[in-house]
């Protein structure tokens, strides 16, 4: 069987792609896509190279003065920024521990991070929680990935 790369050696493939599409679903829950745009034959929405789903976490983007849109705002308010939000590509990504925080630095100066507010969850064994990208079926072309805390 093939050994999946690291998250960090997955994340640091994806320094100087563009980051586009921020489209918020239910809730607080939001897709971003990354990398070229691909064409889904048959298919209705174009995805980037990296199609990532951020749900059941905290997030926020910001700047280093100020945030400018976070998971516990408003759903039209955050519709409102992802319409206008221009991230330019990715500079550099991380997780850090212990709880698998995620840190995306853009182009743009806008920072992106998820974190949990938890210790319980945290704390949980390995087994018992997601902590890493998990592959969603898609076509072949696209890859699609949900962050969770």
């Amino acid at each position: 069987m093939k050994k999946r790369p690291s998250i960090q050696s997955a994340l640091s493939n994806l320094s100087g792609k563009r980051a586009w599409g921020a489209a918020r679903d239910l809730g607080s829950i939001f897709f971003l896509e990354i990398g070229e745009p691909l064409a889904r034959p048959g298919l209705p929405k174009t995805h980037g190279e990296w199609h990532f789903l951020f749900e059941c976490c905290y997030w926020r983007f910001e700047t280093s003065d100020k945030v400018i849109v976070g998971s516990d705002d408003d759903q039209r308010f955050i519709d409102n920024v992802f319409e206008t939000l221009d991230l330019g590509s990715l500079e550099s990504a991380e997780v850090s521990g212990p709880s698998h925080d995620l840190l995306i630095r853009f182009s743009s100066g806008i920072i992106f991070r998820t974190f949990s507010t938890s210790a319980q969850a945290t704390n949980l064994p390995t087994t018992a929680r997601q902590v890493s990208p998990t592959p969603i079926p898609t076509p072949p072309a696209t890859r699609t990935t949900r962050a969770a805390a």
